[in-house]
């Protein structure tokens, strides 16, 4: 067989193959388009979790507007990273009502360090390593950093992603809640 011949058939087996392995969700994920469940969402509702300053915040106070949640650790580059791009985001998106959160997998000494380093302008609650937890909830089966979802304000959930956000793919997502 040619080579030709060859790499169009091994793509059409791959597409085949994610497909007949649980494609859609596979599918899905690749799109940025809904995944996750209702349970994750009622879970996240119901939890309330310490700011920096040690105060609780109820993720309850979210609902109803849509909502970014950035699951990140201040020992994560990545995270540090994108910051400076969700925090630009963040500030042309309140208008619209959009609000962001970031859900720390970390300890507060860490957390408090790196925010009196890093200005964050949007609110950061700590679920230390629980938080990890959640994120999987969400869809983050690898357990990694950073994960990003997104949530509309209906409570469904527009996207997900794992690794380093891209601020335009991200925008897209919200220029359509």
């Amino acid at each position: 067989m040619t080579r030709r011949l060859l790499v169009p058939l091994l793509a059409a087996l791959l597409v085949a193959g994610v497909g007949a392995l649980g494609g859609p969700r596979l599918i899905d994920w690749a799109r940025g388009t809904e995944t996750g469940s209702d349970a994750a969402v009622a879970t996240l509702w119901s939890t309330t979790l310490p700011d920096p300053a040690n105060q609780p915040r109820a993720l309850a106070q979210f609902r109803g507007k849509p909502l970014v949640i950035n699951f990140w650790a201040s020992w994560c580059g990545p995270c540090v990273a994108e910051m400076p791009s969700l925090s630009g985001l963040h500030k042309k998106y309140a208008a619209r009502g959009v609000n962001f959160v970031g859900i720390a997998v970390d300890t507060p000494p860490n957390v408090q360090g790196f925010l009196g380093k890093v200005k964050v302008d949007y609110p950061v609650v700590i679920a230390g390593f629980g938080g990890g937890d959640l994120a999987r909830k969400f869809g983050d089966e690898q357990g990694a950093l950073p994960y990003t979802v997104v949530i509309d304000a209906n409570g469904k959930i527009r996207s997900t992603t794992l690794g380093q956000v891209q601020p335009a793919k991200l925008a897209a997502v919200l220029d359509q809640l």
